[in-house]
């Protein structure tokens, strides 16, 4: 597990690393790929754009959308 911090609010997300040969049979990569890039732009708009945060965003992108990282 591994904890990411968010320079611009201080918060913390705990997340684990997938393993290597994990797939999503129902979403192909490029698809799962796409909807937490989506997501994770719409969390970087709602924070008024602000740089720094990109990797929580796409953390908590990934969370929000599938549920683990």
């Amino acid at each position: 597990m591994t904890a990411v911090s968010n320079k611009t609010d201080g918060t913390t997300l705990l997340v684990t690393t997938p393993y290597e040969d994990s797939t999503d049979d129902q979403i192909s990569k490029q698809a799962r790929e796409e909807t937490i890039r989506l997501r994770a732009y719409d969390l970087y708009l709602n924070r008024g754009g602000e740089d720094g945060s990109d990797v929580h965003d796409w953390l908590r992108a990934e969370i929000e959308c599938f549920g683990s990282v």
